[in-house]
């Protein structure tokens, strides 16, 4: 089921080919509890796009006739809170659709996002093999993983887990593949994880030993 684009206005042509991929991006979360944790995967038809600010050497103001002049200098922000708000209206409607009373997760988070994209068409038959079957080629094109993953951990805030400070182990690849795709393997535990009562022998002994060190 692809998201629907709306009116929205935009200012760079970068911009607009970014939202133009919401018109035909399918969404699909497969996602279950077990044994006090929840194991997600979310797929998407496209690479996630991640955030980024534009810079700009100047401000873009109207004058007293109304004409858009540039002035001074400053930044220009790219407006995709609107593109990742539009994804998460989408997973929050996949996940409603398969759990109904969903609880976000308050534990520890295991997060691996992969970004496939598609090669050059001057690829060689043995660039092909080494990029699509031995996974020895890979892509260090845009975008960057580091913003991507910012953007899908955004995504996730709030629907899937409270928090970013949640994820203690974090896997981040790109891969040339034959169509693009973003998959994105979650493992959250429902509740955080707490040590309490005294310590049993064993541990009084195994903190004599760290002080001893």
């Amino acid at each position: 089921m692809a998201l629907k684009k709306g009116n929205i206005a935009m200012t760079t042509k970068a911009q607009k080919n970014k939202m133009n991929k919401l018109d035909s991006l399918v969404m699909d979360l497969d996602i279950e509890i077990k044994d006090e944790k929840v194991i997600a995967t979310i797929t998407m038809n496209s690479m996630l796009e991640p955030y980024v600010r534009n810079r700009m050497s100047g401000v873009f103001k109207k004058d007293e006739s109304g004409q858009v002049k540039k002035s001074g200098g400053g930044h220009l922000y790219d407006p995709l809170n609107t593109y990742k708000k539009r994804i998460e209206k989408y997973l929050l409607e996949l996940l409603q659709d398969k759990i109904s009373n969903y609880k976000l997760c308050e534990g520890y988070i295991l997060f691996d996002i992969e970004i496939h994209t598609v090669p050059p068409k001057s690829f060689t038959k043995r660039q092909t093999v080494f990029a699509f079957i031995k996974k020895l080629l890979r892509p260090i094109t845009k975008p960057d993983l580091d913003n991507v993953v910012k953007t899908a951990m955004d995504i996730c805030t709030g629907i899937l887990w409270k928090d970013d400070n949640q994820v203690i182990e974090l896997r981040a690849r790109k891969f040339f593949a034959q169509e693009e795709k973003t998959i994105i393997k979650i493992e959250m535990d429902i509740n955080e994880y707490k040590i309490l009562g005294r310590a049993n022998k064993e541990e009084e002994e195994l903190w004599n030993t760290l002080q001893q060190n």
